[in-house]
């Protein structure tokens, strides 16, 4: 459990902001992760006096076991938001098995480019002999990080005539890919480039996006209805697969029935309504807000009235009393 980190919003207001690292349970015992993670909330609570009605909303994965152990101990589901960017991540995820089958042959050609190194410094030599003037290098893909395969395929477009004309020079490297393939491999990217755009935007720490994840999905639909594959590959991998797979419920399905989302992106300047599409969901959170904003000033002017009467009132002075 990391030490809490106090911070303050631009109006004054002070929050703290605690991260909760957890172990998994040792073999052999029998205790759900979920158990195990409440437990560890639970013991966030208790040692940092939080109390729960003071927390406005709580961000995690859509892990099952994370999700159901935060809204049992902390928040209800009104006040839970899922991770944007992981669940892009898994839209990502959702459709490798496409983005494989181009990037099969160019996969070894990178793993040779790394393992390498006379191949390493003949790829550098040849791009400072072109005028980059800073040589970059191939990039590995992990099996973890659905973002490293659209960095690797990326880098490979950027030095697929670099490597071509090294490769040569390896009897024993893999084959270089034909100009199908890095036509495939281009319109690859073309398709995961608007996710991992959005991604970016979204994962910010400095400040809130919450109100920004409806607008930007959005935009990314109107994007990826841009895209011309010109393969059958690419036609496999654009817009219609990646649409699917956001459309799902458990990910941007519902988006808008959200209460923070669509509330956090009507009362943002920059976006009111523009880019929502359901108007129950609309006129709904317009309602929530109208009720909040009338609760919080009757409490302000409560809380007025209670101040001005333990205050008592003052005493009069007269003509006569002088």
């Amino acid at each position: 459990m990391n030490k809490p980190k106090t911070k303050f919003t631009a109006d004054g207001r002070q929050y703290v902001v605690i991260v909760v690292l957890t172990k998994r349970p040792e073999e052999g015992k029998k205790l759900v992760f979920t158990i195990h993670i409440q437990q560890a909330l639970e013991e966030v609570q208790k040692k940092w006096d939080v109390r729960v009605v003071k927390i406005p909303g709580g961000v995690t994965d859509n892990a099952p076991s994370i999700v159901k152990a935060v809204r049992d101990t902390l928040v209800s589901k009104d006040k839970h938001i899922p991770c944007s960017g992981h669940e892009l991540n898994v839209v990502a995820e959702a459709v490798i098995e496409e983005f494989i089958e181009p990037a099969g042959k160019m996969k070894p050609i990178v793993t040779y480019g790394k393992h390498s190194l006379n191949f390493a410094y003949e790829l550098r030599d040849v791009q400072i002999a072109s005028g980059r003037p800073v040589p970059l290098k191939l990039l590995q893909a992990f099996a973890t990080r659905s973002n490293s395969y659209f960095e690797m395929i990326d880098r490979f477009l950027v030095l697929h005539k670099p490597v071509d004309a090294v490769l040569i020079k390896h009897p024993k490297a893999p084959p270089m890919i034909t100009a199908q393939e890095v036509q495939q491999l281009k319109e690859t990217t073309d398709s995961w480039a608007p996710l991992m755009k959005v991604t970016k935007a979204l994962s910010q720490e400095k400040y809130v996006t919450a109100s920004k994840t409806i607008p930007l999905i959005s935009c990314l639909f109107k994007e990826l209805e841009e895209l011309k594959p010109e393969t059958e590959i690419g036609e496999r991998i654009t817009a219609e697969k990646i649409k699917i797979e956001i459309l799902r419920k458990d990910r941007f399905g519902d988006l808008e029935n959200r209460e923070i989302s669509i509330c956090s992106t009507i009362l943002d300047p920059r976006y009111k309504r523009m880019h929502l599409r359901s108007a129950s969901c609309t006129s709904d959170a317009l309602t929530l807000i109208n009720r909040l904003i009338r609760t919080e000033a009757l409490l302000k002017n409560a809380e007025k009235d209670r101040e001005t009467s333990s205050g008592g009132e003052e005493p009069q002075i007269g003509e006569d009393s002088l």
